[in-house]
């Protein structure tokens, strides 16, 4: 019984040590590595705990880790991997850190370069071995490389040149090191040039470089040229003019700031004439080809942002992720469709505004009507998640009467922001996409959902609840004032309680809360 009573007294001595967990003793060695881009190493420690390592990079665009302790190296450098032992019930928490150096055989001067058209470039590669060193382009169209390293741009667009270094009894190991090109247009000479390579009534795209800025002083034709021009994303281009760009066909362009000093626009002057097949929209002309604003600055417009000319239909205008802002006291119909009209406008996550005095214009302008509309064709017009202040100041904001109350006109107006928009009489503001005044038989096909009208002074526009003419149906708006942080300068930032909990307006402006 006295060694039956020993036996259990001692379990419960050895229990009670783990209430209180001692050291998990984590020990990393050797500390730090050299390895070379590409090749992976095993980190090697020891541990008493049963616990799950983590591992971690602080910098992955130089090395990265796997969950088992194995480093791949991806670029030269020197970072740092953390290694981590959770605590557990009986070993407390422990943590070591680890050293890795990524070396290369083979170096380059520089990883990527923005070219111009026929610029030339030297890799500038050094290496550490005697293996053989092959230079390769992926698209020879846009840029070109010789047995030297010797770079060409010799035409626009995206290239990777491969650098690769052939293993050697001293290093045995192949290793390849990708080089980026793009070549952009980056000044007026060139972009001239460039518009001028592609074919009339062909197709082209010009790809504008970083902050690149262009200057002109007198109007662009872009002819019969179908476009697309497309700047960088997170560096768009800048396009200084006092002129107007004249287009005949389908335009795309993206990533760009225009800054007009005068009285410019996007102008569609003329038309070709379409023959096949033949124009059944009631125009004399019909542009077929979409034309596509995204991720647009324009500033001081004094003009039209398009312009139509004679009984020109629009097949399709989109409009997203842009800021267009008036020049105080504009009178110019910003989408002006002069005798023609669109067949579909959607304009989304856009702010269009104005300062002082206001744009004193319409927002959409056309005297056309269609003269050859089947019971199944449709005008759609689609504005959502949009900021607007300061616009059509006292107008109806449609000044489009011939296909005002249609019943085969789609209106879609949602999650809007329109300050000072239009008449400040609700039954004007309510009408500006053509709803007031139908008839009950011959009424718009209307969505009005989630949107806020308010005068810059902070009033409710009367009537904006008017389901009847063309307003929201009762419930749907958000009566509140949406509260511009500082409209004057350009903040559209939506102060207002129920504008930031439905997220109305251009989405952007949230970024800044």
């Amino acid at each position: 019984m006295l060694c039956t009573l020993f036996m259990f007294t001692g379990c419960e001595e050895l229990i009670s040590n783990f209430d209180n967990p001692v050291s998990a003793y984590l020990k990393v060695e050797p500390s730090s590595v050299i390895i070379y881009r590409g090749e992976n190493y095993q980190i090697q420690y020891s541990t008493i705990s049963d616990a799950k390592p983590i591992f971690k990079s602080a910098d992955e665009t130089v090395a990265t880790v796997d969950e088992n302790g194995v480093i791949t190296g991806v670029m030269m450098g020197t970072t740092t991997i953390s290694i981590e032992l959770p605590a557990t019930p009986y070993y407390n928490a422990a943590s070591a850190e680890f050293t890795v150096e990524v070396d290369g055989l083979l170096k380059l001067t520089a990883l990527s370069k923005e070219f111009a058209l026929n610029e030339e470039y030297n890799l500038g590669v050094t290496t550490v071995s005697d293996g053989a060193i092959t230079y390769t382009s992926s698209d020879t169209n846009v840029a070109t490389v010789d047995a030297s390293g010797n770079v060409k741009a010799v035409g626009y667009g995206d290239a990777t040149i491969n650098v690769h270094i052939d293993a050697t009894p001293t290093f045995n190991r192949t290793e390849d090191v990708d080089f980026a090109a793009t070549v952009r247009i980056l000044d007026n000479e060139q972009f001239t040039a460039a518009l001028a390579a592609i074919a009339d009534n062909g197709e082209g795209t010009l790809l504008l470089g970083k902050d690149a800025t262009f200057t002109f002083t007198s109007n662009v034709d872009f002819e019969n040229k179908k476009l697309t021009i497309l700047g960088e994303e997170k560096n768009p281009a800048i396009f200084n003019t006092k002129g107007t760009l004249k287009i005949k066909r389908g335009l795309t362009i993206k990533n760009v700031i225009v800054n007009f000093t005068s009285n410019g626009n996007i102008n569609f002057a003329t038309v070709q004439q379409l023959t096949d097949p033949a124009p059944k929209e009631g125009g004399s002309y019909f542009a077929f080809e979409p034309i596509i604003f995204e991720n647009l600055t324009f500033n001081n417009l004094n003009s039209c942002l398009i312009k139509g000319k004679e009984y020109i239909v629009f097949s399709d205008i989109q409009v997203n992720n842009c800021i267009i802002g008036m020049r105080e006291n504009c009178n110019a119909g910003i989408f002006n469709f002069d005798k023609g009209y669109p067949k579909n406008i959607e304009v989304k996550n856009s702010t269009f505004w104005s300062k002082g005095a206001g744009h004193l214009g319409y927002l959409f302008n056309g005297s056309g009507k269609p003269g050859d509309v089947s019971s199944t064709a449709t005008t759609t017009f689609t504005v959502d998640h949009c900021s607007m202040y300061k616009i059509a100041v006292n107008k109806k904001a449609n000044n489009g009467g011939n296909i005002r109350g249609k019943d085969w006109t789609y209106i879609n107006l949602t999650n809007s922001i329109l300050v000072d928009f239009g008449s400040s009489v609700g039954d004007e503001i309510t009408g500006w996409l053509f709803g007031q005044n139908a008839s009950a038989a011959n009424k718009p096909n209307r969505t009005y959902l989630n949107n806020s009208y308010f005068t810059s002074g902070g009033s409710v526009v009367n009537g904006w609840t008017d389901s009847a003419k063309g307003g929201d149906a009762s419930g749907t708006s958000l009566a509140s004032n949406p509260n511009y942080k500082d409209p004057e300068n350009g903040d559209f930032t939506p102060q207002g309680a129920d504008q930031i909990a439905e997220k109305t307006g251009d989405p952007r402006w949230y970024k800044t809360n």
